[in-house]
């Protein structure tokens, strides 16, 4: 019953930027902090939306700093819930939430050493989500997978807030804008094409494992 309300509020419940937005420019920094954290965890998890419009109107509203240290302490709070979940359910409930092109991966990250998914978590070619969930059916412990979320994920998400945050709320109607701000950030440039490289490795040695 849990999960099927999830599903069905997934399905129709629809966050407004301009209302999340709104809401986070009222009241102190920390008072809109935690709800920010609050909000992140309870509706990219609790009703399984997409993370963009949340990271994206952060990094409006907070700058890529804060926006960097808020996303993080909710993906971090994200990873506990589902690793614990996938542990606790197994193999069967994982397979359920991912889509079938994705299983062939989550073998690959269930058999993962620490160091794999270490430099998995860095590179922005696996969904953190996917990482979480195929990381409860490793052997590792919740203590060693949350040290390396704690090590791995801040300069991932910071490379991405810093983007988001320099091309402005016109990413939303323009995502091509993203490649104008990449073309003139020279610095964000070659961030976003040494984790591209990185990514190409990683996905080929991925797909030679699966």
């Amino acid at each position: 019953m849990f999960f099927l309300l999830i599903i069905i509020l997934g399905k129709y419940y629809k966050v407004n930027p301009d209302d999340l937005r709104q809401l986070l420019t009222r009241g102190s920094v920390l008072r809109v902090s935690a709800i920010f954290v609050f909000l992140y965890v309870t509706v990219t998890f609790f009703i399984w939306l997409s993370k963009d419009v949340f990271r994206f109107i952060a990094a409006v509203v907070f700058g890529p700093l804060l926006s960097t240290l808020l996303v993080f302490l909710a993906e971090t709070i994200n990873a506990a819930i589902l690793f614990s979940l996938s542990r606790y359910l197994g193999k069967d409930f994982v397979d359920n939430l991912l889509k079938d092109s994705s299983r062939g991966l989550k073998k690959t990250i269930s058999r993962a050493s620490l160091g794999t998914l270490f430099t998995l978590r860095v590179v922005p070619l696996v969904p953190f989500r996917m990482l979480d969930l195929a990381g409860g059916l490793t052997r590792i412990r919740l203590s060693q997978y949350l040290m390396i979320v704690v090590l791995a994920s801040p300069a991932r998400i910071f490379w991405l807030q810093y983007i988001l945050a320099g091309v402005g709320e016109a990413a939303f109607k323009h995502p091509q804008l993203v490649v104008t701000y990449l073309i003139d950030n020279k610095l964000a440039f070659v961030w976003s094409l040494a984790y591209l490289i990185l990514a190409i490795i990683l996905a080929f040695k991925i797909k030679q494992r699966v």
